[in-house]
C-alpha cells in the first residue's frame, strides 16, 4: 500500500511510520533492508513492560493473535480511518484498500493533487534530469520548479549551420527577451556540440540562458529528440504544456495564456 501512494501521491504529502510489537530491533532492521523500507519503524519490545500495555489498552489493539492494525490519521492527528487484520472485518467492515482511497481523498482535501505520469508528452511529468552547463557545473531540471515561472527546454546543437541547427537556439533567446527572464525560464540543451564551439557560440550570439551538455545523448533519448530540434514547455510544476519541433501559434497562445503579453516582440 505503502509504495501505491507514493507512486500517486507525492511522497513528501503522507508520513508513514510503523510501529512493531515484540520484535527484537535487529530482526526489525533485517526485515527493513529486506523490504526497502525507508519510513521510520519503531519497535516496542515486550521488555517495555507497562508502557507496551498501556500503549496496547489505549488503542484498544489485539493482544492475542497479532493482527496488525492500520490507522490513518489527517493534518491534525485526528483517526479518520482504522482497520484491523489484512482485509478483516471491523465493525465498519472496512480493509485497506479502503485506507488507500482514503488518503487520496484526504489530500484532494488538502489539495495535494495526484501526480501525473512521468514522461515526454504534453499533460505529463516532465522527465527529470541532471547535466552539466559549459562551465561544468550541474544543473537539475526540478531544479526550477516552484519558482513562478515557465521553463523552455530547447533540444538543439551547433553541428550543423547550414541545416538551421542554431536557429532553435536564437529563437529560445528571442523568447526570452520578449516575456524577460523574470516570467520564462529557457533551458538549452546541446546535444552533440564540442565545448569549446559552444562556448564561441554562445558568446557571439548573446545567449544569457544557461546551456547544459548532453554527452551521453541520455536525456535527448529520453524525450524523443536525438538529433532532432524539440521545444517542450513547461509549466511551474513541471508538468509539459506543449511540445513541439517548431514553436508555432498554439505554443505563443500558451505563453500569452500564463505570462501575458510579451514585453517586446521578436518572434509574432
Amino acid at each position: 500500500m505503502q509504495k501505491e501512494i507514493d507512486g500517486r501521491y507525492n511522497g513528501q504529502n503522507v508520513q508513514w511510520l510503523a510501529i512493531s510489537t515484540g520484535d527484537p530491533e535487529w530482526y526489525l532492521h533485517a526485515f527493513k533492508r529486506e523490504l526497502g523500507v525507508t519510513f521510520p519503524w519503531l519497535s516496542m519490545d515486550i521488555g517495555v513492560g507497562r508502557y507496551f500495555a498501556e500503549i496496547y489498552a489505549q488503542y484498544n489493539l489485539d493482544t492475542t493473535e497479532g493482527h496488525p492494525t492500520l490507522l490513518v490519521l489527517d493534518a491534525n492527528g485526528i483517526i479518520r480511518f482504522r482497520d484491523t487484520g489484512y482485509g478483516g472485518p471491523t465493525e465498519e467492515d472496512l480493509d485497506y484498500r479502503s485506507g488507500f482511497d482514503l488518503v487520496g481523498q484526504l489530500l484532494e482535501e488538502a489539495n495535494m493533487a495526484a501526480l501525473p505520469e512521468i514522461g515526454n508528452q504534453a499533460g505529463l511529468q516532465a522527465i527529470d534530469f541532471t547535466l552539466n552547463d559549459v562551465e561544468g557545473n550541474p544543473l537539475t531540471l526540478s531544479d526550477f520548479y516552484n519558482r513562478g515561472k515557465l521553463i523552455l527546454l530547447s533540444f538543439w546543437g551547433t553541428g550543423c549551420v547550414e541545416c538551421g541547427s542554431l536557429v532553435p537556439g536564437l529563437f529560445a533567446q528571442d523568447l526570452l527577451d520578449d516575456y524577460g527572464p523574470e516570467k520564462l525560464t529557457v533551458l538549452g540543451i546541446d546535444q552533440y556540440s564540442p565545448i569549446e564551439v559552444l562556448k564561441d557560440f554562445i558568446r557571439s550570439a548573446g545567449i544569457t540562458y544557461a546551456v547544459v551538455k548532453d554527452e551521453l545523448g541520455d536525456v535527448a533519448w529520453a524525450y524523443q529528440a536525438s538529433g532532432d530540434f524539440v521545444f517542450l514547455l513547461l509549466d511551474i510544476n513541471g508538468v509539459i504544456l506543449y511540445r513541439g519541433e517548431d514553436f508555432d501559434n498554439t505554443a505563443i497562445q500558451i505563453l500569452n495564456e500564463h505570462l501575458g503579453s510579451p514585453l517586446v516582440n521578436h518572434v509574432n
